[in-house]
Order: C-alpha cells, then structure tokens, then sequence
C-alpha cells in the first residue's frame, strides 16, 4: 500500500495511487481478475472526459472536436490497450488528461487545480520514466499561473484569488504523496532511496541514435498500417509435473 509498480531492476515505481483507484472495483467483485480490466476503462474513460470538458470549457468547440475525433482514433489503433491496467499502458489517457489541466491551469484556472494534481500525482507514481515531463510541464503551467495573477498582468483573471482551491489542491497532495513519503522515512530512504540511487549511477545506455528511432517510431505508430502493441497480462510459468506430484499431501 506504500509503493508503486515492482519494476525489473528491483526498485517499485514511487507511489501506490494506480493501486488504490484499481482496488475499489477489484475488491468488490471479489479478487477476479477481469475486475482490473474494468477499472483501467473507468480511469481511462474519466481521463477523457476531463480532457473533453477542459477543451470546451478553456477552449473552443473544434479545438475540442479535434482532441475528441484524436483520442478516438487513438483508441481504436491501439487495440485492448484501454483495458490494460499495465502501467506503462494506463499513463497514455491520463497524459492527455493532464496536458490539458497544465493549460487549464497556465490559463489561471484555479478550478484545475485538483485535476491537476490528481493527474500528475498519477502519473508520477505510476511510472517514474514519465515523472521529469509531469515536473516540467507542472512547473511550467504553475509559472504562468502565478503571472496570472499577479498584480501587473492581474487584468487577465477576474476577481480575488480563492485561496480555499489552492488549500485544496495542497491538502490532496500531501495526502496522495505521504504513503511513499512514509515508507521511505520509516525505512532509512526505502524506495525513493532505491530510485535516487539506480539513476544517478553512471551506466552504459544506449546510442542517441537508437533512442532517436525508437522515439519516432512510437510517436507515428498510430499511422502505421496494422500497429503492434505491447502486451502486459499475466506471465504463465510452466510448473514440472513431478513438482507438483511431490507436493501433494499424500
């Protein structure tokens, strides 16, 4: 309940938010498997209508359109990957989600502020490789923000700051990074420790040129014809039948 995804390289990814929107449907359907199908659809189905509603509500009606016809199409290349509750899967949706709360909140919306922080806060926790994008593009919404309402440009917003949204926003925070936060200072650094220490080691990685082209051709893999996604399910291990026959209770 404290740690994210259990990564290959023996670290968990930072916090354990995935985990606790997927456990109520899961819980109540009794443990079955197919109840984690579900509730990937319903964190990618709201992801969508808060991207839908912020276009229309800080944008205009083709602007809005075309996110809509773009994240349909995406859907349908994409295969089952909206039921998929692997995480590098479950972050696409929220991404959208969350680009469009950076701009609600550059904009000077304040009513953002807690879509924007349950989304980033997804994000981060949910796969570390998005975590600098969520903290730039956060820094950068929360930069114009603040130029939004101060004095000088304090023509652009409209009227007194309500301070009971960014006390919100604040308190939703604390309460969704304080699991990780916890374990790691109940652990002498814990995980978050584990994580400072696995990137900041110097290691042999790949060329800037691999990089490059698998970056490419992910980005335009939607136009490609019959695109190929990554499958997350469960791994089947083969178990010997004399194994299993040595351990029944005869």
């Amino acid at each position: 309940w404290e740690l994210g995804p259990y990564s290959r390289y023996g670290w968990y990814h930072p916090g354990p938010l995935l985990f606790r929107l997927l456990w109520p449907l899961y819980d109540h359907a009794g443990l079955h498997p197919f109840a984690l199908n579900g509730a990937a659809l319903l964190i990618n189905l709201g992801a969508v209508v808060l991207a839908l509603w912020l276009a229309m509500r800080h944008g205009r009606t083709a602007p809005a359109l075309a996110l809509g016809l773009g994240l349909l199409a995406l859907t349908l290349r994409s295969g089952d990957t909206v039921l998929s509750y692997w995480n590098p899967h479950i972050i696409i949706l929220p991404m959208v989600a969350f680009l469009l709360c950076t701009a609600a909140v550059a904009h000077g919306s304040v009513r953002a502020w807690l879509p924007f922080v349950l989304t980033g806060s997804l994000l981060a926790q949910t796969h570390v490789s998005v975590l600098p994008l969520v903290a730039a593009c956060g820094a950068y919404g929360l930069a114009l923000h603040w130029r939004t309402w101060s004095p000088p440009h304090h023509h652009l917003a409209t009227g007194p700051y309500p301070v009971v949204w960014l006390g919100a926003a604040g308190l939703l925070l604390a309460l969704l990074w304080w699991p990780p936060v916890h374990e790691a200072l109940s652990s002498g650094g814990g995980n978050l420790s584990a994580l400072w220490q696995f990137f900041s080691e110097a290691r042999a990685g790949q060329a800037w040129t691999v990089s490059l082209a698998v970056w490419v051709d992910r980005l335009t893999a939607i136009l490609h014809p019959g695109p190929q996604v990554v499958g997350g399910g469960a791994m089947a291990v083969p178990v010997p039948v004399t194994g299993v026959v040595s351990r029944l209770p005869w």
